[in-house]
């Protein structure tokens, strides 16, 4: 269950409705968006009496219901679970009082859990909220990780992977107030500290891009020219490298270490405490900063009658229409929209979508932004080490064919780890982002495919995949909600797995993209996506 899928009751007691009248609120809400582990290691960690069993996964029929000593098994097994579950979170609440004085019930997520930490005791001074104009003007410079694959096979490789690349990100100065917009001559780029609106050139026949872009809806390491809103470090980092930038805009901020306790408490006890404690420190080291980049649009459910539908359809921003029975339906609308975007989509689609109800979400994207570009210039470091090739990267870690520096190596905050132990990869087979696979010195496949169970993909097929034959993997017990008929479903889930990278392959080498788009984009991909998301409901209801 998301954030986004709280689900909130409330009920009233009508008897004796003449003289009193109680109402009750029943919140629900989802133990693994707080703690993502499973039941038995959850109890394990905190010291309490497991599952004393295994779920039979012939309790998914409905027929359950019809064999009394298979219900007797599944109710005996239901309570055990959910008494394990309650005892594990009073014992998890009262650690988080004792140590940081925060009730885990006031949250619903690890990330806000750790926010509320943070700001209850490390937080050094106030972090000012930003408004809708800037927070558009800038969030285009928040991408997120940075993963690339570069070559399709090789033999004889190592894996490296960050310690803690984030919360080492967090340590560096971060963006605080606003001073103001300036022209792209106003400040030397030493002078700069904040964002800009620039027009980037990549170095010629770059063969392993480190700046990264937007482009048709995904995100990419690109050769040749093009616009974007850049963190100013990372513009200054790619320079160095021998990129042109030109800057038209600059969002200039101050600066402010905002996390330098907060890494430093959490580093500490994950290094030295056992147990809770460090299953504590491990979780909100790499929580925190995603709460930053949370979006200002926000989305509401709206239950409507179906004779309803035409009127809402042209007042609300829908995202989707669930049909509940013949009498019911419900729509998930957009909120807090952009004002300018709705007068853009009223104008095209001759709609007359009401004026965003503004509510205030508790994020600054600056601050996200400026973690996730420290974290990709530090990946940028390995990624132009000299007589090394690199296979593949992901957001903290490296596939390549040589052994790295030893000052590099080590097991502190920002120092790389060797992920075998000083082994090496046989044999590897890169696909695309996250989707690789590769078998180590002692003979063991290991796989990494989005959507797909971890290891689950056999070396033999990853053979057959670089030979462009696509493999069907079937994925056991998947649950399939359907809210019209208020069902959730268990079964096998099939999925076809192909090699169809992004990039033309020559040589065993991925050729990057090569891009000529010095257009701005202003909100460009968010008005165009809901421009077809509403034509789309239109054209099926007219």
């Amino acid at each position: 269950m998301s954030e986004e899928e709280l689900i909130d009751l409330g009920f009233t007691d009508l008897e004796n409705a003449q003289f009193k009248k109680k109402f009750y609120k029943w919140i629900f809400l989802d133990s693994c968006r707080l703690f993502p582990v499973s039941l038995n290691e959850f109890c394990k960690i905190f010291g309490v009496e497991g599952k004393k069993g295994s779920y039979n996964s012939n309790w998914n029929n409905i027929t359950l219901f019809d064999d009394e000593v298979e219900l007797s098994k599944f109710i005996e097994y239901s309570l055990q679970d959910s008494i394990s579950l309650l005892n594990a979170i009073i014992k998890a609440r009262n650690v988080y009082l004792e140590i940081y004085q925060v009730d885990i019930t006031r949250v619903v997520s690890t990330p806000s859990l750790s926010l509320l930490i943070y700001r209850k005791k490390f937080q050094p001074v106030n972090i000012p909220i930003l408004k809708r104009k800037l927070d558009n003007q800038i969030r285009d410079s928040y991408f997120g990780g940075s993963s690339d694959y570069y070559k399709l096979h090789g033999t004889n490789l190592k894996y490296y992977d960050v310690n803690s690349l984030y919360p080492y990100a967090m340590l560096n100065d971060m963006p605080l107030n606003f001073i103001g917009e300036f022209s792209g001559s106003h400040f030397k780029l030493d002078e700069i500290f904040g964002f800009v609106d620039c027009i980037v050139e990549s170095p010629k026949n770059i063969k392993e891009p480190l700046l990264i872009a937007r482009h048709e809806g995904k995100i990419i390491h690109p050769n040749g020219k093009w616009r974007g809103v850049y963190f100013s470090e990372e513009i200054k980092q790619i320079i160095s490298f021998g990129y042109k930038v030109e800057i038209n805009k600059i969002y200039q901020f101050s600066r402010a270490k905002l996390f330098v306790d907060y890494v430093d408490h959490f580093y500490e006890k994950k290094k030295n405490s056992v147990g809770a404690e460090r299953f504590i420190a491990k979780l909100h080291l790499n929580t925190l900063y995603g709460m930053f980049g949370c979006k200002l649009d926000m989305l509401k459910t709206i239950p409507i009658r179906p004779d309803e539908l035409i009127e809402k359809l042209s007042i609300y921003p829908i995202k989707s229409i669930i049909d509940i029975n013949e009498k019911l339906k419900i729509l998930l609308t957009y909120q807090n929209l952009d004002y300018k975007l709705i007068k853009k989509l009223n104008i095209d689609l001759s709609l007359r979508l009401i004026p965003p109800i503004t509510s205030i979400v508790k994020s600054n994207v600056a601050i996200a932004s400026a973690i996730t570009s420290y974290a990709r210039i530090e990946m940028m470091k390995y990624k132009s080490l000299p007589d090394i090739d690199i296979y593949y990267s992901d957001t903290d870690s490296i596939f390549v064919n040589k052994n790295l520096p030893e000052n590099m190596v080590g097991k502190e905050l920002g120092q790389m780890k060797d992920e075998l132990g000083g082994g090496v990869i046989k044999e590897a087979y890169f696909f695309g982002i996250k989707k690789y696979g590769y078998l180590d010195d002692k003979d063991k496949t290991k796989t990494i495919f989005s959507g797909i169970p971890r290891n689950s993909i056999s070396w033999n097929e990853i053979i057959d995949l670089s030979k462009g034959i696509s493999i069907n993997k079937t994925i056991p017990d998947q649950f399939f909600k359907y809210l019209n008929k208020l069902q959730i479903n268990i079964k096998h889930k099939n999925v076809l797995v192909e090699f169809k990278p992004d990039k033309k392959l020559v040589d065993n080498n991925y050729i990057p993209l090569f891009l000529k788009d010095t257009s701005t984009n202003n909100f460009n991909g968010t008005f165009k996506y809901l421009y077809n998301k509403i034509k789309k409901f239109m054209n099926k209801i007219f």
